[in-house]
């Protein structure tokens, strides 16, 4: 793989370390909005839990408690539901029953994934790092490389641990130069919703829920369903359409890959979208929101798919348990990505959340059981079930809950075709300018012609500059 420049490292580290800790900061070029970042002992919006026990439970390996020098892990996660949290103290609570001379501080985050992100860098810089925390797909890699994160190889071996069993996709995200540095926590896969009422009440034919439909007939659907009415729209193009982010590539991947086509070559350094598959993908999502007038545009408001004013969307597994909060009377199914003119299958994108040891990070030994208690494959289960994430486990996803709606088979299906997006940090910034090239064709700016060649000249640029030749 190609070697690094300091100027994308150097650029993030510099970009997170002049916050300081309990100031707000004004938002950076593309971020959504202003942060507000406090010091976790001293910040009453963080919420921290101690708790403690005796007692059993089976998961968490054959160590024991070997040590038994008494401890406190401190572990960092993004705020949850209130559901979410109480699941998480009660596993807790088991894992102090069977480790009761350790002693487990949980304390959520605000804010979302950023927050947890550039705090874990401003703490490791400050040496008080914790000892386990969650982190998101988009951010991983560039982690990894900056070397923020533990090696967990050495615990794996010593162990004789069976990382197999956990999504592979997600492992090989968080493997670099052959060290995995995660361990899967929940899964993101992207799939097709569409609303099943709309569906009957524009004479649609509803989708089959583990087989794709054509682009054709896609279109044909988001076009007659948008027919009902002017505040109803036939399909909604998801990601941000006006700040050029990863979110905007992330939501045009899939149709870029079931149209039989690439983001980068094997080397991640070579891009291979500026073909006429690459440009169909884009003209695709232009046409819906600019020709048919189908989908929103670029600074129109665009409702949810619990808004019960949208034909069909593209959104991950969390969206079942959404639709069953916020609109529980709205019949919807869900289906795969559609498949192009040029391509054979139907692609998702993965994506979803780690659970890492920082560098740093004091009582080891102590945090590796932990990682591993948190990954079970029966207390994973029930992490992930209140927000109906995608289990890491494949045998959990045709487990109950997940096997009792009928929807989730779309994402099942969809999980043998999962993708992610490309590792290499150089690959990052081209994120930013073919998210802007993108929003251009979508805001009728250029063609998606002219967009599409313009990304990739953007891309090429971007990668010439911060690789090492």
């Amino acid at each position: 793989m190609s070697g690094l420049s300091g100027s994308i490292v150097d650029r993030h580290r510099r970009r997170v370390a002049s916050h300081d800790a309990g100031i707000t900061r004004a938002s950076a070029p593309g971020d959504r909005v202003t942060r507000r970042f406090a010091l976790l002992a001293s910040s009453s919006s963080v919420a921290g839990v101690v708790l403690a026990a005796c007692g059993g439970s089976q998961a968490g390996g054959a160590e024991g408690q070997s040590a038994k020098t008494p401890a406190t892990l401190e572990i960092w996660s993004p705020s949850m539901s209130a559901e979410q949290t109480a699941v998480q103290e009660q596993v807790h609570r088991e894992f102090q029953d069977k480790y009761s001379y350790l002693t487990l501080k949980f304390a959520q985050i605000p804010g979302g994934w950023d927050p947890v992100v550039e705090k874990l860098t401003l703490s490791i810089t400050g040496g008080v790092q914790p000892n386990a925390t969650r982190l998101p797909d988009n951010p991983i890699r560039l982690i990894i490389f900056q070397k923020q994160l533990t090696a967990l190889d050495p615990f794996i071996k010593r162990d004789r641990f069976d990382a197999n069993v956990l999504d592979k996709g997600m492992r090989d995200r968080g493997t670099v130069d052959g060290k995995l540095y995660i361990l899967p926590w929940s899964g993101g896969m992207l799939a097709l919703y569409y609303n099943q009422d709309l569906f009957e009440k524009a004479g649609v034919p509803l989708p089959e829920t583990t087989k794709p439909m054509t682009w054709d007939r896609f279109v044909d659907a988001a076009t007659k369903v948008r027919r009902l009415g002017n505040d109803v729209w036939g399909f909604r193009v998801g990601g941000d359409l006006d700040k050029p982010n990863w979110n905007t590539v992330k939501e045009w991947l899939p149709w870029l890959w079931s149209n039989g086509n690439d983001y980068f070559d094997k080397t991640e350094t070579k891009p291979l979208f500026g073909d006429a598959k690459g440009i169909a993908s884009v003209q695709l999502l232009t046409d819906l929101m600019r020709k048919h007038n189908a989908a929103p545009g670029p600074g129109m408001d665009r409702p949810g798919g619990t808004s019960g004013k949208v034909g069909m969307w593209v959104s991950q597994s969390g969206d079942i348990a959404s639709l069953k909060r916020s609109a529980p009377n709205m019949r919807y199914g869900c289906s795969l990505i559609p498949v192009g003119p040029g391509g054979k299958a139907s692609y998702g994108v993965q994506g979803g959340s780690f659970i890492v040891i920082p560098q740093g990070a004091k009582n080891l030994d102590e945090s590796w059981r932990y990682l591993r208690w948190v990954t079970d494959e029966a207390i994973n289960l029930r992490l992930v079930t209140p927000a109906f994430q995608d289990p890491v486990h494949a045998t959990n996803q045709v487990k109950p809950p997940f096997s009792d709606i009928p929807q989730y088979k779309a994402f099942v299906e969809q999980y043998k075709t999962a993708r992610a997006r490309p590792g290499n940090p150089v690959y990052r910034p081209t994120e930013e300018s073919t998210a802007a090239e993108l929003q251009a064709a979508y805001k009728g700016e250029k063609s998606p012609a002219e967009a599409v060649k313009a990304a990739v000249e953007k891309a090429i640029g971007i990668i010439q500059q911060n690789s090492k030749k």
